[in-house]
């Protein structure tokens, strides 16, 4: 466990040595800071506060380039000769962004952002201010990883020999492609894209189980697909140590699991004793796996996300019906009452909007999605906005936009990446 958590602090701070730039970040109209501005100079990554601050590791000659959905990007070089102390003061265009709707019979239309009649798109992830795409031609083996801006202009594209399984986002902000084979941290580099192996054993036991970072802790999970109980662990980044936040557990799975082992014959359970006596396994997960319960229709994953908002980590307990907010220590501050979940509709996830950090609980009927707008204070949902197209895939949200895929029903159409702007009055709702 030592091991672990010294492997979570090196990852998280091997690039923290040498010169720290910093810096606020401010509109230069209004003069008002700029939260989740996203910074970047060479590999190293950050984004500004809620106040507009930054720090990021830098020397004279290096350039920072400041990129935001609402903002034009821009590049400032650090000068020779700057003081260590100094504050860099960084004031950004903002964009007027105007809806342009494509309108038939009086009906706000999608917009397609990416489409190819030679491939298809089978996932997309955002990276900074721009989408990564997952795409592959009639050949499912023949994959591309594509970046575009966000509205669907290619700037690079990269083959991929592995066969990928899915995207994933570290706490620092570094993206990863997992494959059957490795999986590659995906870094961008003068207009090009590039993979990068990663160890698994470091990336699976240091950096997949962080699911959220503070300026004072790091919050890490002790999840596994094959569990009917977990933790949510709080690691002091001062002092590498763990404590636990919250036991997350669905009693009735827990019951049913754990009686399994009961219900064997004799010789099974002196079997499976002598089995977890050589190797050191728990006898209960042995049984339930030896029984296929974990693979049965009475089986589920465990679904009780933390989600950051600013520096507070929002604990979503679909089992005790309750919302738990902790602060930057991991100390828990609050608890609501939550009931959106026992909807019928619900569709078991949430989904947090990139840049605003605003929670939406996503349902499903009638083939058509809808989004409804958590309240995080009191734990209620909105009135759903229902996305246009019926069977949508791959839902995420960035900047009140909501990205998809989708094909339409019964038709030889690739899958195409489609926007659209949730409605003005959930906004106001929510404002």
């Amino acid at each position: 466990m030592k091991l672990l958590f010294t492997s979570l602090f090196s990852l998280l701070f091997a690039a923290s040595f040498g010169q720290i730039i910093k810096g606020v970040c401010k509109d230069d109209k209004s003069g008002k800071a700029i939260p989740f501005i996203n910074i970047v100079n060479g590999k190293n990554y950050t984004y500004t506060d809620t106040k507009g601050n930054f720090e990021i590791p830098g020397k004279a000659g290096d350039s920072l380039v400041f990129s935001h959905i609402s903002y034009r990007r821009y590049t400032i070089k650090i000068e020779e000769g700057r003081s260590g102390e100094e504050v860099l003061q960084v004031k950004m265009e903002s964009i007027n962004k105007e809806l342009s709707p494509f309108v038939v019979n009086g009906t706000q239309r999608p917009d397609t952002l990416v489409a190819s009649p030679l491939w298809m798109i089978r996932d997309f992830f955002f990276f900074h201010d721009s989408l990564l795409l997952l795409t592959w031609e009639k050949n499912p083996n023949k994959c591309f990883l594509r970046l575009t801006d966000l509205n669907g202009t290619e700037s690079a594209s990269l083959p991929i020999k592995d066969k990928p399984l899915g995207f994933f986002k570290d706490v620092a902000g570094n993206i990863y492609l997992e494959c059957k084979a490795n999986t590659y941290r995906i870094d961008h580099y003068k207009g090009a894209l590039y993979l990068q192996d990663v160890d698994e054993m470091t990336y699976y036991n240091a950096v997949r189980p962080g699911v959220g970072l503070s300026p004072k802790a790091l919050f890490s999970t002790t999840w596994t697909a094959q569990k009917p109980e977990f933790a949510y662990l709080n690691i002091n980044l001062k002092n590498p140590s763990a404590d636990t936040m919250i036991h997350i557990c669905d009693q009735h799975l827990y019951d049913l699991y754990y009686a399994e082992y009961k219900f064997l014959p004799f010789p099974v359970k002196c079997e499976i004793n002598r089995r977890c006596r050589r190797t050191g396994e728990d006898k209960y997960e042995v049984a339930a796996a030896a029984t296929g319960f974990t693979s049965s229709i009475w089986w589920h994953k465990l679904y009780a996300p933390l989600l950051m908002e600013d520096t507070f980590a929002l604990v979503f307990d679909h089992y005790k019906d309750s919302l738990f907010r902790f602060n930057a220590s991991g100390e828990i501050v609050s608890t609501a009452n939550m009931d959106f979940h026992k909807d019928k509709a619900y569709r078991n996830k949430l989904i947090q909007d990139v840049t605003d950090q605003d929670i939406y609980a996503l349902n499903f009927k009638n083939g058509f999605s809808s989004l409804g707008l958590v309240n995080t204070d009191d734990a209620k949902s909105a009135e759903p906005f229902v996305l246009s197209y019926r069977y949508a895939e791959q839902i995420r949200i960035n900047g009140n936009r909501v990205f998809y895929l989708y094909r339409p029903f019964e038709s030889s159409q690739n899958t195409f990446l489609y926007a659209e702007w949730i409605k003005e009055n959930d906004l106001a709702e929510k404002k």
